[in-house]
């Protein structure tokens, strides 16, 4: 199932979930999936905010169920549903984990990475690497030109370096 083979690929499995957290998302589910058909589909959505007090036209409603519809078949399953609340949630714990490997770099909390901070980490795990080598990495990373690296270049340059690990193209 895709739920399996995306639990495969983040590690998520479902039987590791306890039977409230289970449960939780098969209530939420519930009350998303409007006419209880076991699909929740843009409908159901715009039905939601709509009892919420908001609106949501079909392009929205349609662009939230295609980030959960991998079959692309315009509704989301129960099965699918976990996987996209589950992916995003371990999505976000690997965020918060690159997050507070950032401002362990940042050690002056400028809430960016500047070649200083840069140098001094090199100095503690004594890396054989010049001056001049991390001006030229802060260079290349640096998308603003200000001499340092923000969290969103930060994790971009981690995962460029991730996919040239794996082999695959930028």
């Amino acid at each position: 199932s895709v739920l399996n083979q995306i639990s495969q690929i983040t590690n998520i499995n479902m039987a590791d979930l306890s039977e409230l957290e289970q449960t939780k998302l098969k209530d939420l589910f519930d009350r998303l999936d409007s006419d209880g058909d076991g699909l929740i589909t843009p409908d159901d959505l715009k039905a939601l905010c709509a009892e919420a007090g908001n609106e949501l036209d079909d392009e929205q409603a349609e662009a939230l169920i295609a980030r959960a519809d991998p079959d692309g078949e315009g509704t989301v399953n129960f099965e699918n549903f976990c996987a996209c609340v589950l992916i995003r949630g371990a999505i976000r714990r690997r965020l918060l984990v690159l997050y507070q490997l950032f401002k362990e770099i940042d050690t002056d909390d400028t809430g960016c990475i500047s070649p200083d901070n840069l140098k001094e980490l090199v100095a503690q795990t004594g890396a054989d690497v010049t001056d001049e080598q991390i001006d030229e990495l802060v260079g290349a990373i640096d998308q603003t030109d200000e001499g340092t690296i923000n969290f969103k270049e930060f994790v971009v340059a981690l995962i460029v370096v991730l996919k040239a690990a794996a082999g695959e193209e930028e």
